[in-house]
């Protein structure tokens, strides 16, 4: 009975059932409008911020024999290496010496990380060596460089703009530059620390994954988290006042789209 009076109505007033239609499907294409919007520039930001620096999270502190711990887990798409050599107690080419603070990555890092190759090009093999471009040295020297007990000769094939591991003692006035080497994956002991960078196959699984793998390294080692990449990605860890932000703006939103249809449903009693 409610069913015929309700088509009744409908057939009885067609002007304003047709601008009710139109309103639904113009209120319709401009909520779809603003989604895609919205998730455009999401994807354009998170490039963006990939093209800078390309990790999700990262393990410091790692013992090389549990590498295999993060390689093999579902989660992950792909890793990069990095090992920290040290500080050079000096560094000679042309009668010049500075101080460098090398450190190793393998290809994965090299292409993942942070790294604005300014001149030249990146090391092929281990005792080629990329520098910050202030230093001295030019492309083609070759440097001889003492950490600790270990004595090394690279030669320079790039320069590059300043590292985030660049020093300067103040005490001393002595600036240290960040350098590179090409990380040897076949020569190093199993016990030796590494720095581990995680790509996964699911970025909203991250902290449940490093979670695990922490578990099954059970050892000293420290996670941290490209936190504007996860940002805009709108990733947050459970418990976190992001997750709860989060968690108010899609609520929001999904009463909004509802509401936003409210009038049809009652024209279709």
């Amino acid at each position: 009975m409610g069913l015929s009076i309700a088509i009744k109505e409908i057939i009885y007033n067609k002007k304003m059932t047709a601008i009710m239609i139109i309103c639904i499907i113009i209120v319709t294409m401009l909520i779809t409008s603003v989604n895609i919007l919205t998730s455009s520039y999401q994807d354009y930001i998170i490039n963006l911020s990939r093209s800078r620096e390309n990790w999700e999270a990262n393990f410091s502190n790692v013992e090389f024999k549990n590498i295999n711990y993060i390689e093999n887990d579902e989660n992950i798409k792909e890793i990069s290496i990095v090992k920290d050599l040290g500080i050079t107690e000096e560094s000679y080419s042309k009668d010049l010496t500075e101080k460098m603070y090398i450190k190793a990555y393998d290809v994965n890092a090299l292409k993942n990380l942070e790294i604005n190759l300014k001149e030249g090009k990146l090391p092929q093999n281990t005792d080629e060596i990329i520098i910050n471009e202030d230093m001295t040295f030019e492309i083609g020297d070759k440097i001889e460089a003492t950490i600790g007990k270990d004595n090394y000769t690279f030669t320079i094939v790039g320069k590059i703009e300043k590292t985030d591991f660049d020093e300067f003692d103040y005490i001393h006035l002595v600036k240290t530059s960040g350098a590179i080497i090409l990380f040897d994956r076949e020569n190093i002991s199993e016990n030796e620390k590494v720095d581990v960078s995680i790509l996964t196959n699911d970025i909203s699984n991250i902290y449940v994954t490093t979670e695990k793998i922490s578990q099954l390294i059970n050892a000293d080692v420290t996670i941290k988290y490209n936190d504007e990449l996860l940002s805009y990605a709108c990733v947050a860890k459970e418990g976190s006042e992001f997750e709860k932000t989060l968690t108010i703006v899609k609520r929001n939103t999904y009463f909004y789209y509802n509401d936003s249809f409210s009038s049809s449903n009652i024209y279709n009693i």
